[in-house]
């Protein structure tokens, strides 16, 4: 399992994160995803990033900066891990 995360800049991923899954894409057989926003653009991202690995995340999670400002984000992160920690 390979968690990738990224910041979505101009509703896409990072340029270091595109080169990381353009680099390893072919090594990667199981991957989960996270991402941080300001608003939008994380489905695209997500979308994205599963076209260079070919395959779908295990998970998904998306952090918006509001949420996190607020310090919201503990139970999303909590499903996160549990639906990757035994994978």
């Amino acid at each position: 399992m390979v968690v990738i995360g990224t910041p979505v800049w101009a509703f896409t991923m990072a340029s270091p994160v595109r080169a990381f899954l353009k680099k390893y894409s072919t090594q990667i057989k199981c991957a989960a995803f996270f991402c941080t926003q300001g608003s939008k653009g994380a489905e695209r991202t997500f979308e994205q990033m599963a076209e260079m690995l070919q395959l779908a995340p295990a998970a998904r999670l998306v952090l918006n900066t509001k949420e996190v400002m607020a310090g919201k984000i503990s139970e999303k992160v909590i499903r996160f891990i549990e639906q990757i920690k035994n994978i």
